[in-house]
């Protein structure tokens, strides 16, 4: 029954697309002609894009209603025209401590060819970018990436000889917080969303939620009341799982690696960048993606003036503790200590600073088996978690090496 049922919703849709599709021409004619006095406009004529793939997008998001369709665009000319939208390309230049707070970018292509848009939303510092922008900066730092966009856009579809009008959009949760869903920030970015899906029509294919918190039972359910039914009707929640719905959209091999995929970087290092190449190359440590062969690294957060400790039962002396920090945000101290906690106990100790193009990591050769502690320690920032990416591993030594050695000399490798 279910089966048939959805056959039928299937057909339906079918001849609903089929009736629009043949109304379309007759559509874009009216609408062409309500629009021409706008033509010779001072301000608006040189803005205006009469051509049938422009308008037919502003029909859709209209229902094919052309009063409606000639409104939205007369209304988006005044925004974009108030907003000084068309000179932010040339010139806008973002500030730099942006990319210290923001986190997002493209990152592989769906089966269409659509980009898609990584939003991690789980690490958006939105009280510190209303710091250092305020709304209204915040508002126009998000047009001049989506301008960027769509001049990505524009030469992907050149290069590859058909039309690429639209991307996938992909809000990662992980990590989100309480006061990034109940608060006057997740309102932010409802009005942000909302402002985007109004001015920029049929550029987003779909808006899909992943990683949602298990203490939020609903998330798209709270964002209803500050969303239009357009966009609402563009945001979708995946289940826990989230490869099976992303591999039904997405090839594994552009899935980053992070999700369950196989999106790595092409050279030699061994993270997937998000924003590599389209409108900014400055990117934040934290937001870099597992490769394939790293899915073990963990992934985290340290909240401000607190510090982490892993405890690792060593059962031969000579094993080796090595470590690996691929994102650091901030400074924070790395250190490892035998048996316990204490300045007499400590075996090694680090300062790990952010850095956009090093690894940080190293190795020690335990001199004894027994307790260690791998501590990470955030103390010093008091006022801001860390996000890290990294990867502790214990290698016990090989066998033969073992013959004839005085254990209790091995040295330190640090």
């Amino acid at each position: 029954m279910a089966a048939v049922k959805g056959k039928i919703r299937e057909t339906i849709k079918r001849d609903a697309k089929e009736t629009a599709d043949d109304k379309l021409p007759l559509k874009l004619r009216q609408l062409k002609e309500r629009l021409r006095p706008l033509v010779n406009h001072q301000i608006y004529g040189r803005k205006l894009d009469l051509s049938d793939v422009a308008l037919s997008k502003w029909l859709r998001v209209s229902e094919l209603d052309v009063i409606m369709a000639d409104a939205k665009m007369r209304k988006s000319l005044e925004f974009r025209e108030q907003m000084s939208v068309d000179k932010l390309l040339k010139e806008y230049k973002p500030p730099d401590c942006i990319f210290d707070y923001y986190a997002g970018g493209l990152c592989g292509v769906d089966k269409s060819g659509s980009p898609v848009y990584y939003e991690l939303y789980g690490l958006l510092n939105m009280k510190s970018l209303l710091k250092v922008l305020g709304k209204g900066g915040l508002i126009k730092y998000k047009l001049y990436q989506h301008e960027k966009i769509l001049q990505y856009l524009k030469k992907l579809s050149k290069r590859k000889g058909k039309t690429i009008d639209a991307i996938l959009v992909i809000v990662d949760l992980q990590f989100s917080t309480k006061e990034h869903l109940f608060s006057s920030e997740i309102l932010l970015w409802s009005e942000i969303l909302e402002l985007l899906v109004e001015h920029y029509p049929c550029l987003f294919k779909e808006i899909l939620l992943i990683n949602t918190p298990d203490w939020h039972t609903d998330v798209k359910a709270s964002l209803q009341p500050y969303l239009s039914k357009d966009a609402r009707n563009l945001v979708k929640v995946l289940e826990k799982n989230v490869l099976p719905g992303l591999l039904h959209r997405i090839q594994k091999k552009h899935i980053p690696a992070y999700l369950g995929g196989e999106k790595s970087d092409l050279d030699t290092h061994k993270y997937c960048r998000l924003n590599v190449d389209y409108w900014n190359m400055q990117i934040p440590g934290w937001m870099k993606v597992t490769d394939a062969r790293n899915r073990g690294d963990n992934a985290g957060v340290i909240a401000p003036g607190v510090r982490k400790i892993q405890d690792y039962n060593i059962q031969t002396a000579s094993t080796t503790i090595s470590w690996q920090f691929s994102s650091v945000s901030q400074s924070v101290v790395f250190s490892i200590y035998q048996h316990s906690l204490g300045n007499r106990n400590r075996v090694v100790t680090s300062q790990l600073s952010p850095s956009e193009s090093q690894t940080e990591e190293g190795q020690v050769v335990c001199p004894a088996p027994g307790r260690y502690l791998v501590v990470i320690d955030n103390r010093a920032n008091s006022n801001k978690p860390t996000q890290l990416v990294y990867q502790i591993l214990i290698r016990e030594p090989e066998v033969e090496n073992l013959e004839d050695k005085d254990l209790s000399k091995a040295p330190l490798d640090l």
